[in-house]
């Protein structure tokens, strides 16, 4: 085993091992969901930068949406659509288009960092996110 490894397979174990409450179906969840995300954003590295084709941020958005969408919509029917009919809402025109404006950027500023680098950076550019995420959590809600 490589060094990188051995050190993130002892800091897991330490994590574990003071943590109070392990449930194995939520540790399985995270693990499943870093399969799909590594999958996802590999798949998404041979579109930017495949032999055949190479496609731009804006192509591939229009491609994988549509894909994203008959992914999800599945567990919302199953989990959210009655709970979000039930619901009165609060939300004004503009947050909603500024959102959507962000996500768009953001979905953006991923294949294009895809496109000129790789999937791994996105990775690991997620893992600093992550980092960064829980210490502003940490310093804005103690």
């Amino acid at each position: 085993m490589s060094d990188n490894t051995q050190d993130l397979t002892t800091a897991v174990r330490v994590l574990l091992t003071g943590e109070v409450v392990f449930v194995l179906v939520g540790f399985l969840s995270q693990c499943a969901s870093m399969v799909s995300e590594a999958t996802r954003l590999t798949l998404v590295q041979i579109l930017l930068q495949g032999q055949g084709i190479k496609l731009n941020p804006i192509t591939t958005m229009y491609y994988i949406s549509p894909v994203c969408l008959a992914c999800l919509l599945i567990p919302f029917a199953v989990f959210e659509a009655e709970r979000l009919a039930s619901y009165t809402w609060h939300i004004g025109p503009g947050l909603l288009l500024g959102s959507a404006a962000a996500a768009f950027a953001l979905n953006c500023s991923i294949f294009l960092l895809i496109g000129k680098s790789s999937a791994l950076t996105m990775n690991i550019a997620g893992v600093a996110k992550d980092m960064l995420l829980i210490y502003l959590s940490m310093a804005v809600y103690g």
